[in-house]
This record gives structure tokens, C-alpha cells and sequence, in this order.
């Protein structure tokens, strides 16, 4: 029988309004101290989100989607060499400068590749391990508020 391991991953929200209020992180020295403090609980995955889907939340622009992330990648990089990385975004040029910035990393995409193209195709993946966890968005006007209106009607 093949042997399974499980592997924590720990949810660094780089945002002001994330869901769960004390999750929300937006200064560096507050992203350092939650990557520190999930990789000391023993997290072997950190996914960094900075883009919130709650309804009501901001409809960001990608730019500042990625200067939050980039928060973030900075923080793992000064915490820890050989963290796994993985990206909350379902935008595929956010996924493009992170693995640009920090190699390989796991998507996370709360669309399913169906709100970007070219995240949808996988374009910004390496062939040689880029990894995706899709989730299932819901049905228009389902919970979440049928994910943001779709992201504010991409």
C-alpha cells in the first residue's frame, strides 16, 4: 500500500479585507511575523492571497494585486530558504512575476482558470513543475456572491 504524507499549507493574507478580519496583513513587518509564526506551527506550504474574494471587498487592479504579493514572496525569502510557495490569485500575470521572482510555485485559483485566459491555459506554469490547485467557483449569484460577481464582471 503506497505510503501518504500530509503537508500543511498556512494562508498569509496580504490584504485589508480579507474574510476572517484577523487574518488581514498589510504591513511587511506583520507578513514577516505570519510567515515566521506558520512556518514555526510547522506549515510546509505558505499560500500568499493579495487579492480578497469576500463580497464587498475592493475590485484591485493587478498592479496593486502584485505589490502585495511581492510583500509576501520578500517575507518567505528572508524567512526561510526551500519554503513552498503558492499564489491565491486568478490572474495569470500575477502567477508570471511570482514565479519569475521566486521560481516554481503552486496556483491557487479560486476560478478554475475560468476568469484570465491564459491562466485558464496554464501559459504562465513551467513545464517542468509548475503545480495548480483549482478550485470550484461558484454559480452566478451562488454564496460569496457568485465569487464577486465574477470578479466584478471580468
Amino acid at each position: 500500500m503506497p505510503s501518504a504524507s500530509v503537508e500543511v499549507m498556512a494562508i498569509v493574507n496580504i490584504t485589508p479585507d480579507s474574510f476572517f478580519s484577523s487574518s488581514r496583513n498589510t504591513a511587511y513587518r506583520d507578513v514577516v511575523a505570519r510567515v515566521d509564526q506558520a512556518v514555526r506551527e510547522g506549515a510546509d506550504i505558505l499560500d500568499l492571497g493579495g487579492y480578497s474574494s469576500r463580497p464587498g471587498a475592493d475590485d484591485i487592479d493587478i498592479e496593486e494585486e502584485w505589490r502585495r504579493v511581492k510583500i509576501g514572496l520578500e517575507a518567505v525569502k528572508a524567512m526561510k530558504e526551500g519554503v513552498v510557495v503558492s499564489i491565491d490569485t486568478f490572474r495569470a500575470a500575477i502567477v508570471e512575476r511570482a514565479v519569475a521572482e521566486y521560481g516554481d510555485v503552486i496556483v491557487n485559483d479560486i476560478s478554475a482558470g475560468e476568469l484570465d485566459e491564459a491562466e485558464h491555459r496554464g501559459d504562465q506554469l513551467r513545464d517542468d513543475g509548475g503545480q495548480r490547485c483549482a478550485s470550484h467557483p461558484h454559480a452566478e449569484g451562488e454564496d460569496e456572491e457568485g465569487i464577486q460577481h465574477q470578479i466584478q464582471h471580468r
